[in-house]
C-alpha cells in the first residue's frame, strides 16, 4: 500500500550550534541538574573537549525527534541511531 507525506511549503528553520561543553560531567549536570553527581573516574572524550555536535538531553532520541518535528528542523536518523536509542 503507497504511502503518502505532504510536506510545507517552507523551508527548514535555522538552528543555533547548541553549547560546547568542556567536560564529560557537564553532560551529566545537564541530564539531570536536580541530582548530584560524584567524581566522574574515566571517560571516552578526550583532552580536547567535547565535540560541538553532541548535546546533553534527558530522553535524547525522543526529544530529538519531537523537536525536530516541532521546530521544523531537518533530521537525518541513521540506523544506528534508532537501533542505539532502542538497546538503551
Amino acid at each position: 500500500m503507497p504511502v503518502t507525506i505532504k510536506t510545507t511549503a517552507h523551508g527548514a528553520n535555522l538552528t543555533r550550534p547548541p553549547q560546547a561543553l568542556d567536560h564529560a560531567k557537564q553532560i551529566l549536570d545537564r541530564i539531570d541538574p536536580d541530582r548530584r553527581h560524584g567524581d566522574l573516574i574515566q571517560s571516552s572524550f578526550d583532552a580536547d573537549g567535547i565535540p560541538g555536535v553532541l548535546q546533553a538531553e534527558n530522553n535524547g532520541f525522543v526529544s530529538l525527534v519531537t523537536t525536530a518535528y516541532g521546530l521544523h528542523r531537518r533530521l537525518r536518523i541513521r540506523p544506528e541511531d534508532l537501533w542505539l536509542a532502542i538497546i538503551n
